[in-house]
């Protein structure tokens, strides 16, 4: 997915700070800055859609293999969770394949997230459809569509404001194994 300019990515960039917010508007801004990302969140669950076949010519793969693809998309989605959960830069910076544009925006919105005083828990995601455009043991190529779910902001009191659900997005999301595990290296906007 191409990035989108969210004022939290503006200022993680250096950009100028703007006046402050009021806290319903600065918590859509953080959700927004989420799912510019392009990645969806933790535990990644089917609701609805489909699970169509791998793109191959027009055969259709096994189910194994698009629930195997799922799988890894599910613990990624995951782990990425549990960095948000935590302002862990680095467990965060460790799901990507290093120099990943998408990598780099996710760790520049969480550094802002954490220089506001907040962190993100009990992010989800429902993915609604997903192919299986490419498979190997080293790459998968997928094609997603999901929404992120269930974030709440939690200040340093642990005072907790749930942040709006997004929209479904469609985005191919190309991930690599390297050191025997699976790391986003590109998240681009998927082609009609």
């Amino acid at each position: 997915m191409a990035l989108g300019r969210s004022s939290v990515a503006h200022r993680a960039r250096g950009g100028r700070r703007r006046a402050r917010r009021s806290p319903a508007r600065a918590l859509l801004a953080v959700a927004v800055a989420i799912g510019a990302t392009g990645i969806g969140a933790a535990g990644a669950a089917v609701v609805g859609g489909r699970l169509a076949g791998e793109h191959d010519g027009g055969r259709a793969s096994s189910t194994r293999a698009e629930a195997a693809a799922l799988d890894v998309l599910a613990a990624w989605d995951a782990q990425r969770a549990g960095c948000w959960a935590r302002g862990d830069r680095a467990c965060l910076r460790g799901l990507y394949v290093e120099g990943s544009p998408a990598g780099l925006a996710d760790d520049a919105a969480l550094a802002a997230w954490r220089a506001r005083g907040l962190r993100v828990e009990g992010m989800g995601s429902q993915v609604l459809a997903l192919d299986v455009w490419h498979r190997s043991p080293e790459r998968l190529l997928l094609d997603v569509t999901d929404r992120t779910v269930g974030a709440m902001a939690v200040d340093a009191a642990g005072r907790a404001r749930a942040l709006p659900a997004d929209q479904p997005s469609r985005r191919t999301v190309d991930l690599r194994r390297t050191d025997g595990r699976w790391r986003v290296l590109a998240v681009r906007e998927a082609r009609p």
